[in-house]
């Protein structure tokens, strides 16, 4: 089963000068964790319009394909909320989707 992990801490938060600050940058830019070991590919729905900036390898070097809404995506682009989100991996991987809100 794929999981996703929901939103991660990201790099440097913890530096940030106050709670406030930190709070800021996870809800403006949230990470997810998608974990793609016993699958290889994740279905999951936009919590909210966002895009998806880049992606982050954190076990294994898999290409990664995105689709939305099963039309390829291209990295940086809109996504509505609610639009179906396909990650699927070339082999088992834990990736971090390095997103933007709304």
């Amino acid at each position: 089963m794929a999981k996703i992990m929901g939103i991660s801490i990201p790099d440097g938060i913890l530096t940030r000068t106050t709670w406030n600050d930190a709070r800021t940058e996870m809800e403006e830019n949230p990470e997810f964790i998608v974990e793609l070991i016993d699958e290889t590919s994740v279905d999951f729905y936009a919590p909210y319009a966002m895009s998806i900036d880049s992606v982050t390898n954190i076990l294994n070097s898999p290409t990664t394909a995105i689709r939305v809404a099963d039309q390829g995506y291209t990295l940086g682009n809109s996504i509505s909320a609610g639009a179906k989100i396909t990650v699927q991996v070339s082999t088992a991987a834990v990736i971090r989707l390095n997103t933007t809100k709304g």
